[in-house]
């Protein structure tokens, strides 16, 4: 089968090789690979500035149909339509794997980084790590369930979001705009997302259900939020962008006892008063991945019911061997979410 292979270590270094089809053990599936989305993750594999094992196939964000299941599998059966959970090792054992918290689980390796991945003619992963998708989802739009479990994890499941909250967002890219569709569908009142230099993503948010749109460095973003809030500030504040900056420049926006929610990975240490989640008593939550099979039922409720929206996030399409424009794509910020079409 042709895959794409991170075969040596350092920046570049991957190419499309033919490759045995894997063999599945008894707890695993065997998944033909129909659409594979591409992640800032893959960007940093790539470049990397993440690490990972020698040689992997890239990718962790996938669906296909179900071509073959190991013998302990009762649930998924041959022929299903299935989105990937990122989760592929984890150990069973430890604390957070015996409350569900397996996402956190020290041993737990991933799709794509820890192993073999979705960028791939076939795939094979864990048979209670796949998720069954609904007539109404296409190949296209489940592929890229797992950005989208990433922002119901961290506003249901981390922020808790209520009816009527007030949020502010930073960084329009493809969670920052799942954030909002999810925050929306929660019945947040107003949806405030911030951005940098990209406008056709800051319209994409309006037409998305943000009720402003705020450029940092050209409107004043604090006085604007302080304005519609009645002086108040924010109830909540989902920082999706990992930019430092916008971490610290929006930080004045939450009212006292707000939530500061931490979805964004940093490229390096943020400094910031402590001062100021002591004196406003603020809760400061991060949150990591995709999380687990309850962050997926949601996910995958939300979009078959029509509350979130995919299919405006998918800028491109490319054929796996196309992955060269893919990369050029990302280092010219000119895609919001790039997708393969493997079948």
């Amino acid at each position: 089968m042709k895959a794409l292979v991170k075969y040596e270590e350092g920046p570049g270094n991957i190419e499309i090789r033919n490759v045995k089809i894997p063999s599945i053990e008894d707890h695993e599936v065997l998944v033909k690979v129909k659409a594979a989305g591409f992640c800032g993750t893959d960007m940093e594999i790539y470049r990397w500035d993440f690490k990972t094992k020698i040689p992997v196939i890239m990718g962790h964000e996938g669906a296909g149909e179900v071509v073959e299941v190991g013998g302990a599998v009762s649930e998924i059966h041959v022929g299903d339509r299935v989105a990937l959970e990122t989760s592929k090792i984890i150990c069973g054992r430890c604390d957070y794997c015996r409350v569900g918290r397996y996402n956190l689980c020290a041993e737990r390796r991933g799709l794509g980084y820890g192993t073999d991945g979705t960028f791939a003619e076939y795939v094979k992963t864990i048979g209670d790590k796949v998720h069954r998708i609904p007539e109404n989802i296409s190949y296209e739009e489940a592929a890229i369930l797992e950005p989208l479990s990433v922002a119901t994890r961290a506003v249901i499941q981390i922020a808790n979001v209520k009816a009527g909250d007030t949020i502010t967002i930073s960084g329009p890219g493809p969670i920052g705009l799942f954030v909002l569709q999810v925050v929306k569908a929660a019945g947040a009142s107003k949806i405030i997302m911030v951005g940098r230099k990209n406008q056709s993503r800051l319209k994409l948010a309006e037409k998305l259900g943000a009720t402003h749109v705020l450029r940092s460095g050209h409107d004043d973003v604090l006085s604007f939020i302080k304005e519609i809030t009645d002086g108040k500030g924010t109830d909540l504040f989902f920082e999706c962008s990992g930019n430092v900056l916008a971490f610290q420049n929006l930080l004045p926006t939450v009212k006292k006892g707000g939530q500061i929610i931490l979805v964004g990975l940093y490229p390096e240490e943020v400094e910031f008063g402590l001062n100021t989640i002591v004196m406003n008593e603020l809760e400061l939550k991060g949150t990591w991945t995709s999380g687990v099979f309850t962050d997926w039922a949601r996910t995958i409720a939300l979009v078959e019911e029509g509350r979130v929206k995919m299919t405006p996030l998918i800028s491109h399409r490319f054929p796996l061997e196309n992955w060269e424009e893919v990369i050029n794509l990302m280092e010219k910020g000119a895609c919001i979410k790039t997708v393969f079409i493997v079948d």
